[in-house]
């Protein structure tokens, strides 16, 4: 069976044209989803985590996180936690968490005042602390 060039031409502009169209499709359908993060202190000195939203599919995740501080720096540090709340290692001298005593703590740290910076991780199934 002979094909004719102008036949050839259009079914391979046809294929091309299906690719180009397909290729963007398929990269966005495989983005991960971005969860919006705002660091940010009260005038009393309280430091607050703002999350876009609280839940999110297991897989990669892209945290968008932005100091909005105008004169702390922050960090944005997340780990799987399956346990209470109140049973994180939690140094009240310092009021801080003693992050040295978390497995597998991943993030950001010592961010400056206005900086903004995104973050991919991998997250497993299951609870987390921010």
């Amino acid at each position: 069976m002979k094909v004719s060039f102008r036949t050839l031409t259009f079914s391979l502009f046809a294929f091309l044209f299906a690719v180009v169209l397909t290729v963007p499709l398929l990269a966005r359908a495989a983005e991960p989803p971005t969860i919006h993060v705002k660091l940010w202190d009260k005038p009393n000195g309280d430091m607050i985590v703002t999350l876009s939203s609280h839940e999110v599919k297991a897989g990669h995740v892209e945290f968008a996180v932005h100091n909005a501080s105008h004169s702390l720096t922050h960090e944005f540090m997340i780990t799987h936690w399956r346990k209470s709340i109140k049973s994180l290692p939690y140094d009240k001298k310092g009021a801080q968490v003693e992050e040295n005593r978390l497995k597998m703590l991943e993030g950001v740290e010592d961010m400056p005042p206005g900086t903004k910076t995104t973050v991919m991780l991998d997250l497993r199934p299951g609870k987390y602390v921010v």
